[in-house]
């Protein structure tokens, strides 16, 4: 994570720059800001999963929702409804074996049973059997 934090601050590795960059984020209270609008991103990133959700499960525009959920993928890679969404979606234009990925990948993050994805999930491994 500071490896991170290096490349988008330019900062090196020296501990003491760090600590100071951190002590003056503190100062300017920015973390105040970013908690209050943590919150509201959160919230419109759930309302994105679930329109691209809506979109890709009511077969409406199901490339609309792909692109939405890459969006939100984009900010969230590990969020195990984001990864369902996808994987569902990926189901729908027929690419199996990519729907199976991400459908195995959110379903070993799973915290409780979730029917519905392991019927996605039982779905895309037929479908990839089928292909073989």
């Amino acid at each position: 994570m500071l490896s991170n934090l290096n490349l988008k601050t330019g900062m090196s590795d020296n501990p003491n720059r760090f600590i100071k960059f951190w002590q003056e984020l503190k100062r300017r209270k920015v973390f105040k800001v970013v908690a209050m609008y943590a919150g509201t991103a959160f919230i419109i990133l759930e309302v994105v999963n679930n329109l691209a959700l809506f979109l890709i499960e009511k077969d409406r525009n199901i490339n609309e929702g792909m692109d939405l959920i890459e969006k939100a993928l984009e900010l969230n890679s590990d969020n195990y409804l984001y990864l369902v969404t996808k994987g569902w979606g990926l189901y729908k234009q027929g690419k199996f074996k990519g729907a199976l990925e991400f459908l195995e990948k959110a379903w070993n993050s799973k915290l409780t049973y979730n029917h519905d994805v392991f019927l996605h999930l039982e779905a895309a491994k037929k479908a990839v059997a089928d292909l073989q």
